[in-house]
């Protein structure tokens, strides 16, 4: 009633000016609040894209094959205003076509408890090859690939002296072990078996020094065979080697590279870069064929995820794929799996 007592004032008294001076008592709305709205309205559109992103699944394409079985894609991640859970796509190779994934079955990721145990057992079953066919006529190209190793450990060890005199990290010396051949008493010296990676059969071993693989060990002779890889080959660490199951050839993988080896030959089968990160890679069962599970990265654009952003800690959505190659062929498809998966990481299987 002021505003129209003020209008009486003025001389200006009319029914839209009446309404509209009872309608701004009411419901003020100044520019500021105009833009705040704006911007609410901006980041709920934000929102249902992100909630209607995560409800579109990752469907395999219709395509005629000649793969045949059945593939398990396992995930592990969240989507978008989801709780962590576990993803499991059954994949069906069947009748020369590719069948839709569907999301099913409950697994579990091994713990770091789980995998530290399961190096330990393979640790356990190499020195006891070792220790089966280690004699003196064959110990110097072991005993040779053992010094190196050490050597190498002093060097970083006096380089850490020099740099970080402060923070001297002893040598973890219970790594190394002596290996007592069970048929003459020959003896390899501080030798590390974590650094060897047998295949199942225990007929061959990489042998990595630092970080990267340098070395094949034919376990039936103990002979040392330096690995033909490029200078550019990134490839390293324990988890990003794959046997295949007659024990005759491996994938090193890293990122969006991955080389293939054939043994006893020791010739590379092929390389490839792919746009994507390679998660993991599995053999089919005859070992005529891979199973390359790889994810796109892109940053969360949600109000939060924009927070963690300029904090200096994006949050990654991923989009998993995979993609099939036969060996001998080169054929190969690659089709989506599944889409938007927070801080997702994933294995592949091939059924048995």
């Amino acid at each position: 009633m002021i505003f129209w007592g003020h209008s009486l004032k003025k001389g200006k008294i009319s029914a839209f000016k009446w309404h509209k001076d009872i309608l701004s008592l009411a419901f003020p709305v100044p520019s500021r609040n105009i833009q705040f709205l704006k911007a609410m309205v901006l980041i709920l559109i934000i929102a249902i894209l992100q909630w209607w992103d995560s409800l579109l699944p990752g469907y395999a394409q219709t395509i005629d094959s000649t793969f045949n079985g059945e593939v398990i894609v396992q995930i592990n991640g969240r989507r978008p205003f989801g709780k962590e859970k576990d993803f499991e796509f059954n994949l069906a190779l069947k009748g020369g076509t590719v069948r839709e994934a569907k999301d099913g079955g409950k697994f579990k990721f091994p713990t770091a408890e789980e995998y530290k145990r399961s190096r330990e057992e393979h640790s356990g079953q190499l020195i006891k090859k070792l220790e089966e066919r280690l004699n003196r006529s064959n110990v110097t190209s072991l005993q040779h690939l053992a010094d190196m190793e050490y050597n190498y450990d002093l060097e970083i060890y006096q380089l850490s002296k020099q740099l970080l005199p402060k923070y001297e990290v002893p040598i973890d010396t219970t790594r190394y072990r002596d290996i007592i051949s069970r048929q003459d008493g020959a003896v390899v010296k501080h030798l590390n078996p974590k650094s060897l990676f047998a295949n199942h059969q225990f007929s061959y071993a990489l042998h990595h020094l630092g970080l990267y693989y340098k070395h094949l060990v034919d376990l039936e002779t103990l002979a040392v065979y330096p690995l033909p890889f490029p200078e550019e080959t990134t490839c390293r660490g324990y988890g990003n080697l794959t046997w295949s199951p007659n024990g005759k050839s491996f994938v090193l993988y890293e990122k969006g590279f991955l080389l293939m080896t054939d043994l006893p030959s020791r010739k590379i089968l092929f390389q490839k870069r792919l746009e994507n990160n390679i998660q993991h890679v599995a053999w089919s069962l005859d070992s005529k064929s891979i199973a390359i599970l790889n994810s796109s990265y892109r940053i969360g654009v949600a109000p939060h995820e924009l927070l963690f952003a300029f904090a200096g800690h994006p949050v990654p959505h991923n989009n998993f794929y995979l993609e099939l190659i036969k060996i001998n062929s080169g054929e190969s498809m690659q089709f989506l799996i599944v889409k938007n998966i927070i801080y997702g990481r994933g294995r592949v299987h091939w059924k048995e």
